[in-house]
């Protein structure tokens, strides 16, 4: 099994390339697993999910976050992402698996592949 790091979706924005073709830009930064013990409820964390939500939709004079540096930051083409075939979300987390020459994308609510 290769190396495996969880990672956030920060933002998705949209571009063209050179032959004007549109694509994405999806910047993944790195997510630090919560090693306290503390088991939050499903509730819970949709009310914080929401409150971040209505936070950003502010500005940004509002947003008191540490500005996260990118683990790693794709231009695909609409070909290409629709070919990950794991729909990226802004705000969640995924597990992303280095491994030989590739580089595998799960949803981190799907269980790891044996």
């Amino acid at each position: 099994m290769g190396k495996q790091t969880l990672v956030r979706v920060n933002k998705i924005e949209s571009y063209r390339d050179l032959n004007e073709s549109l694509g994405k830009k999806i910047e993944l930064v790195e997510e630090h697993e919560d090693h306290s013990g503390a088991i939050v409820p499903n509730d819970v964390q949709a009310v914080v999910n929401s409150v971040r939500m209505v936070m950003q939709q502010i500005g940004p004079q509002m947003q008191m976050q540490i500005p996260a540096t990118p683990k790693m930051i794709l231009f695909l083409t609409e070909d290409e992402y629709d070919a990950l075939d794991v729909p990226l979300d802004v705000n969640q987390t995924y597990q992303i698996t280095f491994e030989g020459q590739a580089i595998k994308f799960s949803s981190q609510q799907e269980e790891p592949e044996q």
